[in-house]
Protein backbone atom coordinates (compact mmCIF):
# COMPACT_ATOMS: atom_id res chain seq x y z
CA UNK A 1 0.00 0.00 0.00
CA UNK A 2 1.37 3.38 -0.97
CA UNK A 3 2.17 5.83 1.79
CA UNK A 4 -0.38 8.41 0.60
CA UNK A 5 -3.12 5.77 0.52
CA UNK A 6 -2.15 4.54 3.98
CA UNK A 7 -2.33 8.06 5.42
CA UNK A 8 -5.62 8.82 3.68
CA UNK A 9 -7.23 5.65 5.06
CA UNK A 10 -5.88 6.41 8.53
CA UNK A 11 -7.24 9.97 8.49
CA UNK A 12 -10.64 8.83 7.23
CA UNK A 13 -11.00 6.06 9.81
CA UNK A 14 -9.72 8.24 12.66
CA UNK A 15 -12.09 11.01 11.61
CA UNK A 16 -15.02 8.59 11.39
CA UNK A 17 -14.35 7.33 14.93
CA UNK A 18 -14.24 10.89 16.28
CA UNK A 19 -17.34 11.93 14.32
CA UNK A 20 -19.25 8.89 15.58
CA UNK A 21 -18.31 9.61 19.17
CA UNK A 22 -19.06 13.32 18.88
CA UNK A 23 -22.48 12.63 17.45
CA UNK A 24 -23.49 9.85 19.83
CA UNK A 25 -21.95 10.84 23.17
CA UNK A 26 -21.13 13.88 25.28
CA UNK A 27 -17.38 13.28 25.07
CA UNK A 28 -15.26 16.37 25.70
CA UNK A 29 -13.52 18.04 22.74
CA UNK A 30 -10.14 17.53 24.39
CA UNK A 31 -10.72 13.76 24.67
CA UNK A 32 -12.03 13.67 21.08
CA UNK A 33 -8.80 15.33 19.88
CA UNK A 34 -6.77 12.73 21.77
CA UNK A 35 -8.82 9.89 20.31
CA UNK A 36 -8.46 11.32 16.81
CA UNK A 37 -4.69 11.56 16.84
CA UNK A 38 -4.32 8.22 18.64
CA UNK A 39 -6.37 6.25 16.14
CA UNK A 40 -5.12 8.11 13.06
CA UNK A 41 -1.45 7.54 13.86
CA UNK A 42 -2.05 4.01 15.18
CA UNK A 43 -3.87 2.99 12.01
CA UNK A 44 -1.19 4.57 9.81
CA UNK A 45 1.48 2.54 11.62
CA UNK A 46 -0.60 -0.66 11.48
CA UNK A 47 -1.12 -0.33 7.72
CA UNK A 48 2.61 -0.59 7.06
CA UNK A 49 3.04 -3.94 5.24
CA UNK A 50 5.72 -5.33 7.57
CA UNK A 51 3.66 -4.46 10.66
CA UNK A 52 0.51 -6.13 9.34
CA UNK A 53 2.48 -9.24 8.38
CA UNK A 54 4.01 -9.59 11.83
CA UNK A 55 0.76 -8.86 13.68
CA UNK A 56 -1.13 -11.49 11.69
CA UNK A 57 1.06 -14.36 12.92
CA UNK A 58 -1.35 -17.09 14.12
CA UNK A 59 -1.15 -18.57 17.59
CA UNK A 60 0.62 -15.67 19.23
CA UNK A 61 0.49 -15.85 23.03
CA UNK A 62 1.32 -12.15 23.25
CA UNK A 63 -1.77 -11.27 21.20
CA UNK A 64 -3.90 -13.44 23.45
CA UNK A 65 -2.57 -11.86 26.64
CA UNK A 66 -2.85 -8.38 25.11
CA UNK A 67 -6.52 -8.94 24.20
CA UNK A 68 -7.45 -10.26 27.63
CA UNK A 69 -5.67 -7.56 29.59
CA UNK A 70 -6.97 -4.80 27.31
CA UNK A 71 -10.57 -5.99 27.66
CA UNK A 72 -10.39 -6.10 31.45
CA UNK A 73 -8.57 -2.77 31.61
CA UNK A 74 -11.08 -0.97 29.39
CA UNK A 75 -13.96 -2.32 31.48
CA UNK A 76 -12.16 -1.16 34.63
CA UNK A 77 -11.56 2.31 33.20
CA UNK A 78 -15.20 2.67 32.19
CA UNK A 79 -16.44 1.59 35.61
CA UNK A 80 -13.87 3.55 37.60
CA UNK A 81 -14.13 6.99 35.97
CA UNK A 82 -17.50 8.16 37.28
CA UNK A 83 -21.16 7.34 37.40
CA UNK A 84 -22.55 6.05 34.14
CA UNK A 85 -20.96 4.58 31.07
CA UNK A 86 -18.28 6.74 29.43
CA UNK A 87 -17.91 5.40 25.90
CA UNK A 88 -15.33 8.02 24.92
CA UNK A 89 -13.06 6.97 27.77
CA UNK A 90 -13.42 3.31 26.79
CA UNK A 91 -12.56 4.07 23.16
CA UNK A 92 -9.56 6.10 24.29
CA UNK A 93 -8.37 3.32 26.63
CA UNK A 94 -8.63 0.68 23.93
CA UNK A 95 -6.91 2.95 21.41
CA UNK A 96 -4.08 3.66 23.79
CA UNK A 97 -3.47 -0.03 24.41
CA UNK A 98 -3.66 -0.89 20.72
CA UNK A 99 -1.36 2.00 19.82
CA UNK A 100 1.21 0.72 22.32
CA UNK A 101 1.04 -2.77 20.86
CA UNK A 102 1.38 -1.56 17.26
CA UNK A 103 4.29 0.73 18.15
CA UNK A 104 5.98 -2.14 19.99
CA UNK A 105 5.87 -4.22 16.82
CA UNK A 106 7.10 -1.22 14.82
CA UNK A 107 10.00 -0.80 17.26
CA UNK A 108 10.97 -4.44 16.77
CA UNK A 109 10.89 -4.04 13.01
CA UNK A 110 13.00 -0.88 13.13
CA UNK A 111 15.56 -2.41 15.52
CA UNK A 112 16.02 -5.84 14.05
CA UNK A 113 14.49 -5.94 10.61
CA UNK A 114 11.40 -7.96 9.80
CA UNK A 115 13.39 -10.90 8.35
CA UNK A 116 15.22 -11.41 11.65
CA UNK A 117 11.95 -11.20 13.57
CA UNK A 118 10.27 -13.67 11.19
CA UNK A 119 13.05 -16.20 11.85
CA UNK A 120 12.63 -15.68 15.60
CA UNK A 121 8.89 -16.25 15.37
CA UNK A 122 9.37 -19.39 13.31
CA UNK A 123 11.97 -20.74 15.75
CA UNK A 124 9.61 -20.17 18.70
CA UNK A 125 6.75 -21.98 16.95
CA UNK A 126 8.87 -24.97 15.98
Amino acid sequence: MRRSTRYTVAILVGGAIVAGLAGATDTSPFLLAGIGQLYTIGIAVYLRPEIRRLMSTPGSISSTVFTGVTTLSVISIVQGISDGLRVGVAVFGFGLAYFGFVCGVWFLVEMGGSDRIDRTILEDVA
